[in-house]
């Protein structure tokens, strides 16, 4: 049964996760209004690749992820498949269900755009309204419990009276201030990867109304792109990302391994020790057999990759030596004989079986450097996302910092000692969520998706069948 809720819903964001909220919401009878920073919808999600997956193993999930919220994680494992089913539902243009990534299952959406236009297009069929160029200045509280809130398009602002508010503003990678405070001492170190209008809209807002902010503020997602000269827009994104870090050795410019390489779903652990890097920089190095592989279960292939950075005038450098390859890496300000030796022992570890003895380690994908000829592009690390955020329950309602005990693991010997008071009224989703991802990274779309349509559906309030069950 639909149709039960008399609600009145304001949510903050229209992508992927704010619009499963809204269109939720209004599915359930709530009168729901979206507000969107920027001049259009989408978010991050128009931009991406369009990938809706997650692990295909909650045990091996929650062995990558141990330090994210396995309750959290659960609910996106859990829900995921029919959170797939109920966007082809919606006429989101959906490819088949299929193995991705290497590791994990889901669906693509076909076109990112049509997807939200899609979500939106449904949005608006229930009764429910988006504005735009309306961004979230502050929630408005009685007795603790947000009552509403107020907007502004720069010139002008208005408050609305709202049962419920679902915060779905993309994180806070846009925000210099908090990027700085939370995860590098210098923005110069990262490209946004990302829209421009996610800066942290929805943590800020949650933490002055007392909700609580996550373990894990430090970690984030992203892929190393090409670093300068190369250009490119917002649009290229996707072209110049460099994919192959899990299977090439990443120099930072003092010549130097950072991180064991293969750490991770697809490059993110690489991608966060890069950003803490000099400059944020360093170059990738693979020989040809590296250069030739197919990567991230086929999704992309690394010669391809190295064809498109020059196309976009990025420093991809060719050798028929090593010596002579670390030399080229010397005209772009790594030392050209401390690179050589970095690459000497670590293929002399990579040849004798011993990868765990490197310092870094090097763990899985064992791939010495050794048939040529050989190749160096120069990246710089990017920030898509945040994983850092809001702490929530199962219910995606935001939790109350004063009274609540502490997030930290093992803080607690007796778990019947667990509070988690929340904000009424109040709910996040998405990458306003906190600590799902952490570190390692099990899918944004997917989060999105099943967090957006958790956070919507306890907004509007449980339904006649659901009512006992949530008590």
């Amino acid at each position: 049964m639909q149709g039960w809720s008399d609600k009145r819903i304001a949510v903050c964001g229209s992508g992927m996760a704010g619009l499963a909220a809204a269109v939720t919401a209004a599915e359930r009878g709530a009168r729901v209004v979206v507000f969107e920073k920027a001049p259009g919808i989408g978010g991050t999600t128009a931009m991406s690749s369009g990938l809706v997956w997650t692990f295909a193993d909650i045990g091996e999930l929650m062995d990558a992820i141990p330090d994210g919220n396995p309750a959290l994680q659960a609910v996106v494992f859990n829900t995921v498949d029919e959170g797939r089913d109920w966007l082809a539902a919606c006429g989101v243009e959906m490819g088949p269900e299929e193995s991705l990534i290497g590791h994990g299952r889901g669906r693509t959406l076909v076109d990112p755009r049509q997807a939200v236009e899609a979500l939106a297009g449904r949005l608006r069929e229930l009764g429910g309204t988006i504005e735009l160029d309306t961004a979230l200045e502050e929630l408005r509280t009685d007795g603790g419990r947000v009552i509403g809130l107020r907007v502004g398009d720069g010139t002008s602002r208005h408050t609305m009276a709202a049962d419920a508010v679902v915060l779905a503003t993309g994180g806070f990678q846009g925000n210099p201030e908090l990027v700085t405070r939370y995860i590098v001492p210098s923005t110069d170190n990262l490209y946004l990867r990302a829209n421009p209008w996610s800066s942290g809209d929805g943590l800020l807002s949650a933490l002055a109304v007392g909700g609580a902010a996550t373990p894990g503020m430090d970690t984030f997602y992203g892929h190393p792109m090409l670093a300068p000269p190369a250009s490119f827009s917002d649009k290229d994104f996707l072209n110049v990302t460099q994919w192959q870090g899990a299977s090439c050795v990443a120099l930072n410019l003092l010549g130097r391994r950072f991180v064991d390489e293969s750490t991770g779903t697809g490059g993110e652990v690489l991608n966060q020790e890069l950003a803490r890097q000099p400059k944020g920089r360093g170059f990738y190095v693979l020989d040809s057999r590296t250069a030739g592989m197919d990567l991230m279960g086929g999704f992309v292939n690394a010669r391809v990759i190295l064809e498109r950075a020059q196309k976009y005038h990025g420093v991809v450098l060719q050798a028929d030596t090593l010596e002579e390859l670390c030399q080229r890496m010397q005209e772009h300000g790594v030392p050209g004989g401390g690179a050589e030796r970095t690459l000497n022992e670590y293929n002399r570890a990579i040849a004798a079986g011993e990868g765990a003895s490197l310092s870094p380690q090097r763990l899985r994908k064992p791939f010495p450097v050794t048939v040529p000829p050989f190749f160096a592009v120069s990246v710089k690390a990017s920030i898509t996302l945040t994983m850092g955020g809001i702490a929530v329950d199962e219910q995606m309602r935001v939790v109350r910092r004063s009274g609540a005990t502490s997030l930290l693991a093992q803080s607690l010997s007796d778990p019947s000692l667990l509070r988690e008071p929340v904000v009424e009224g109040l709910y996040a989703a998405g990458c306003d969520v906190g600590n799902i991802n952490h570190r390692n990274y099990m899918g944004s779309l997917s989060v999105a998706l099943t967090t957006g349509r958790r956070a919507g559906a306890a907004a509007a309030g449980p339904g006649p069948d659901e009512g006992a069950e949530r008590r």
